[in-house]
């Protein structure tokens, strides 16, 4: 895989082990990566981070309000 180095990519999962070992492969080859626990979480970075891509899990945690965090 070959990256220039600018591509960002947000993971968003509640599974700690499937979301570090993602991330730290995909910084391995060269892009910048963040990391959230949950829809809310990710939420909140994609507004600063501003990632070109998002890897999320189809079954991310909800909200309080029971809703998924990820629009």
């Amino acid at each position: 895989m070959e990256s220039n180095g600018s591509a960002r990519i947000l993971v968003i999962d509640d599974n700690a082990g499937l979301r570090t070992s993602l991330a730290s492969a995909l910084e391995s080859a060269g892009y910048s990566v963040r990391t959230g626990a949950d829809g809310q979480q990710g939420v909140e970075i994609a507004r600063e981070f501003k990632p070109e891509v998002v890897v999320c899990d189809m079954h991310v945690s909800t909200n309080s309000s029971g809703t998924y965090g990820v629009r």
